[in-house]
């Protein structure tokens, strides 16, 4: 909605939406945005700050002031989230572009459930962004917080006849020590790398070789980078704070491994997909393989090694038309 209006432009000032959509330039589908914006800045097009340029100064200021009164998600004195964006607004009716970059939205895949939100460990349900197969290749505008009313309603159901149905099981001694001497192991070491550090390296990793531009090289360098820091980073984390209590450090010390292996069941699940389709665009196969495409790419861990295998998607009333996103 916010960008109906606007032009998206490179540095040399040219419309490059152009190339992707002639007919509906910026009002396409925010996925073929994402790809066009991240095109130009990795081909050395973009804004100084890794982006590209979005301007309205093709349109009249009062029109601009009146956009204020009725985008239902900004308030009239152009709040929004929190934020104030009158300074903004008064320098683009000047005529000063913005600079745009596609951010982290929505999850498309996640956890595989059943029915009942049940995921292949019993008593573990998983509902809404976490949980996968439910939105294809892109997601609809406002259907996220359709998914967790209703699968919220579903798995809560099921969980609590779960949890009804068993009998408590007093937790294993053993298994109870070793996981608690690895949650400690961060706070014990005199010197490491640093889990912030370390969530930086990661994030970056994702962003420039697994993010919204891939390619079988960048895929396999990213799959690489997590496996090397799996070996090397992870098993030496160091808090320079040892507080148990309230410590940020400790925190991101135990959520980093969990980081890695999000970004390697994203570069694994990726390189088989050798297509693109939806929010997943590689550059070495731009097409869609309605052939072979219409799967799910299912990552499981077999004898410590990531797999990937294809589930065929399940279509009980239609089929989408050849050349379009499942």
């Amino acid at each position: 909605g916010g960008l109906r209006s606007s032009w998206l432009l490179n540095k040399w000032g040219e419309r490059f939406m152009e190339k992707w959509d002639p007919r509906r330039m910026e009002n396409t589908t925010r996925d073929v945005l994402s790809v066009a914006i991240m095109s130009e800045v990795l081909e050395g097009r973009g804004s100084p700050h890794g982006g590209v340029y979005l301007s309205l100064s093709h349109l009249p200021t009062n029109l601009i002031d009146d956009f204020g009164q009725w985008f239902r998600l900004v308030k009239p004195d152009w709040r929004y989230g929190g934020f104030r964006f009158g300074e903004l607004v008064e320098e683009i009716k000047r005529g000063a572009a913005m600079e745009v970059v596609p951010a982290c939205h929505f999850f498309m895949g996640g956890v595989r459930i059943d029915r009942d939100c049940q995921t292949t460990v019993p008593g573990l349900f998983a509902v809404g962004e976490v949980a996968g197969g439910c939105h294809g290749a892109n997601r609809l505008s406002d259907v996220a917080l359709t998914e967790v009313l209703v699968h919220g309603a579903i798995g809560g159901t099921a969980a609590g006849r779960f949890a009804k149905s068993r009998t408590r099981r007093p937790a294993e001694k053993r298994q109870a020590a070793e996981l608690s001497a690895k949650l400690l192991q961060p706070l014990t070491r005199r010197e490491g790398p640093s889990p912030f550090e370390v969530r930086k390296e990661i994030q970056r990793t994702a962003w420039e070789k697994a993010g919204v531009v891939r390619s079988g090289a960048s895929l396999t360098q990213a799959a690489e980078a997590a496996r090397e820091l799996r070996e090397q980073a992870l098993p030496q984390l160091c808090c320079r704070s040892k507080d148990r209590v309230y410590n940020r450090e400790w925190i991101e010390a135990l959520q980093v491994e969990n980081l890695l292996t999000v970004l390697e069941l994203i570069a694994h699940s990726a390189l088989a997909r050798a297509e693109s389709r939806g929010a997943h665009f590689r550059q070495d196969h731009p097409r869609m393989d309605d052939e072979g495409g219409l799967a799910n790419a299912v990552v499981q861990q077999v004898d410590g090694r990531v797999s990937v295998h294809r589930s065929p998607v399940a279509l009980c009333r239609c089929s989408p038309p050849p050349g379009r996103t499942a």
